[in-house]
């Protein structure tokens, strides 16, 4: 039952990534004051760990039939690179957000931290 819908997914592994990247472009770009408010209290930190977490799986996914080394290498550095360029448009682009490399900290440690998990995750789910 569940096989054909882990097949569609990794069907459309890039369009998941891509809708991953996008989603994390508008969060990292729109002003804050216009997402809802909530009265969970959770580190900003965390949530850009674990968005780059989940942007580090699903660029894998992409890539699962060839993950040496220098894949994963050069994938980890364009997703470092990315998330210090989001940085970047953040305190040029708008007034309301400002460059913060404890911020671009937090996000590579979510890369690394997808990079080490994503193999269990992938059993788990995929297999």
């Amino acid at each position: 039952m569940l096989k054909p819908i882990k097949n569609y997914w990794l069907n459309k592994a890039l369009l998941f990534a891509l809708l991953v990247s996008a989603l994390i472009v508008v969060l990292s770009l729109i002003n804050p004051a216009n997402l809802p408010s909530h009265n969970i209290s959770v580190s900003d930190k965390f949530l850009h760990a674990l968005a780059y977490t989940f942007l580090m799986w699903s660029w894998l996914l992409v890539f699962r039939n060839n993950t040496t080394f220098t894949i994963k290498l050069l994938l980890f550095l364009l997703l470092v690179l990315f998330g210090v360029f989001l940085e970047f448009l953040q305190g040029n682009l708008t007034d309301y957000r400002t460059f913060d490399w404890n911020d671009a900290l937090a996000n590579t440690i979510g890369l690394i931290l997808g990079l080490l998990s994503f193999r269990f995750v992938y059993r788990m789910v995929f297999t």
